[in-house]
């Protein structure tokens, strides 16, 4: 993981009342941001998407890599590889099992062209 971040630092939220009792830690790293976005995804979006909400998700970049990994079982050596433009929504479909079946960013030309979808899993 990266450095932490320093107490009592510009970016520490330890004494933000918005964030009382809540265990908010000073560094993260893919996995440790994994580890909080898997529970969230099978309680709250999955459950969503398979009775046939769609859902819109708009989070940090880290986070959204996680989904992806999530999705497409994209293996830990090829997840750093995978770049998530700012600002462009990646559209994905699913099946009824929420395996992908097709994914685009809206702005193509901005994003990094998505590998076929056979091709990000391991």
């Amino acid at each position: 993981p990266p450095p932490p971040l320093a107490p009592g630092g510009e970016f520490d939220f330890a004494g933000d009342p918005r964030y009382a009792g809540k265990e908010i830690p000073d560094t993260e790293s893919l996995k440790t941001t994994l580890d909080r976005v898997q529970p969230y995804w099978d309680a709250e979006i999955a459950p969503r998407l398979k009775a046939g909400e769609d859902v819109l998700i708009a989070a940090h970049g880290n986070s959204l890599r996680a989904i992806v990994k999530l999705l497409f079982a994209v293996p830990d050596d090829r997840i750093v590889d995978v770049e998530i433009p700012t600002g462009n929504p990646l559209e994905i479909d699913l099946d009824a099992d929420l395996k992908p079946v097709a994914a685009r960013y809206l702005d193509e030309g901005r994003a990094q062209a998505l590998p076929p979808i056979a091709s990000m899993v391991a």
